[in-house]
């Protein structure tokens, strides 16, 4: 196969997107256009940065490549340096720093980087919060051994990745013991004072233990439970059925909009987020969330570790092109943003064009179904939603409350 060949799988009517094969060349053989694109030009409150590439596990649904887990690329300091003084520029209205890979806690220099960022002050007087996504492995346990990184922390919050509350269920995608280490990392840093997330994707096999697992993560300590939908990309290829049409996730938002409505009304919980990606036009209350895009709005950036024989990141404008970095909308390099040139990002969304929806081809949904909008697109479900697939009000309560009470006499019951 040359290097320039594609791979494309197709199931029934639903095409896999296509990954191109990742190539060796470095990407300082990108052409770029001239001047460099201060932060300020964003409108970012944070940036993703993926210091390397390597995980110990090697997650069935991974939005990497089995190649690119492999490979083992890594930021140095100083190129993390670099992101953080840009990020950090007069104007710039970035305030977090999000730090993931692969696994971010088993970067060499992890602890150094979480210090780094957080160390780091802005014009205004306020310090950068290094945000981290973790699998909750032993790797990130040991660093809470370091004072310095437990303070910053503290003053910032770490995502821990759980897909379900059952713990076969979770293990069954992330690996043996998976479950078991995550909730005692969710332990440790409720112990140390640090805020924890619960990062979850959702999958047709996982979807009915979501609440459940939203109830253990409140009942755990945790201060918000992030769900978002699966998309086939990367190792995940392999599961095309695991993701969910947009008539099912629909159903899905419905739900755990009462679960919400249960939270607040049956108990008075107002200090657990329950944050539910949209991903659909289910009825958008306005053409500019309905038109709303990543990559032509500059409203998400993701900062790839440099490829071997090379000092360049490439930055990508939206996580679901991640398969192929080399199509990134933007290049950094020696400590400037630079937009590529030729085939990227910004030529699958067309800069200026009418958008309708998301034109990745794996998100495609069938004609008369609700389509896709931009996966960073953060709308109120109560005014976005209208109740699209029916459930009466009182059973969305009902729903939420009964899996509620669920939970604590489980609970009750092993005490």
């Amino acid at each position: 196969m040359s290097q320039e060949e594609s791979l494309v799988w197709e199931i029934g009517d639903r095409p896999r997107l296509p990954l191109t094969v990742l190539r060796e060349r470095p990407s300082s053989e990108a052409k770029l256009w001239p001047g460099a694109i201060p932060a300020v030009s964003f409108n970012l409150e944070g940036i993703d940065v993926y210091t390397n590439t390597d995980c110990p596990f090697m997650c069935e649904h991974c939005f990497l490549t089995t190649q690119e887990l492999h490979t083992k690329d890594r930021m140095d300091l100083g190129t993390v340096e670099q992101i953080t003084q840009w990020a950090a520029q007069p104007g710039s209205k970035i305030e977090e720093i999000t730090l993931l890979g692969g696994e971010f806690s088993i970067h060499p220099q992890a602890a150094d980087i979480i210090k780094l960022v957080g160390n780091t002050q802005k014009i205004d007087g306020t310090f950068l919060r290094p945000r981290i996504v973790t699998n909750g492995g032993k790797p990130f346990q040991n660093l809470l051994a370091d004072e310095e990184v437990v303070q910053i922390l503290q003053k910032s919050r770490v995502a821990v990745s759980i897909e379900a509350a059952n713990p076969e269920l979770n293990d069954r995608f992330r690996g043996q013991g998976a479950a078991t280490n995550a909730w005692r990392t969710v332990d440790l840093l409720v112990e140390h004072g640090i805020p924890v997330d619960i990062n979850c994707t959702v999958m047709r096999s996982t979807v009915h233990d979501a609440m459940r697992l939203a109830n253990y993560a409140y009942h755990k300590g945790a201060r918000r439970i992030n769900f978002h939908s699966f998309s086939p990309i990367g190792r995940g290829h392999n599961l095309q059925d695991e993701a969910m049409t947009s008539k099912e996730w629909g159903r899905f938002c419905d739900l755990m909009a009462g679960y919400k409505s249960a939270l607040k009304d049956d108990y008075g919980i107002n200090d657990f987020t329950v944050d539910v990606e949209f991903a659909y036009d289910y009825g958008v209350p306005t053409v500019e969330a309905r038109n709303a895009c990543a990559i032509a709005d500059g409203t998400n950036l993701q900062f790839r570790p440099p490829v071997r024989g090379s000092k360049d990141c490439a930055v990508l404008a939206c996580g679901l092109t991640m398969p192929d970095p080399d199509k990134s909308a933007y290049v950094f390099r020696d400590g400037n943003l630079y937009q590529r040139r030729g085939d990227s990002e910004h030529r699958l969304v067309g800069i200026g064009a009418v958008r309708a929806c998301c034109p990745l081809p794996f998100r495609q949904q069938p004609e008369g179904e609700p389509q896709p909008i931009c996966v960073y697109t953060r709308i109120d479900h109560g005014l976005a939603v209208k109740n699209a697939y029916r459930v009466p009000n009182t059973q969305w309560s009902i729903l939420g409350k009964l899996a509620f009470d669920d939970y604590a006499s489980e609970r009750d019951g092993n005490q």
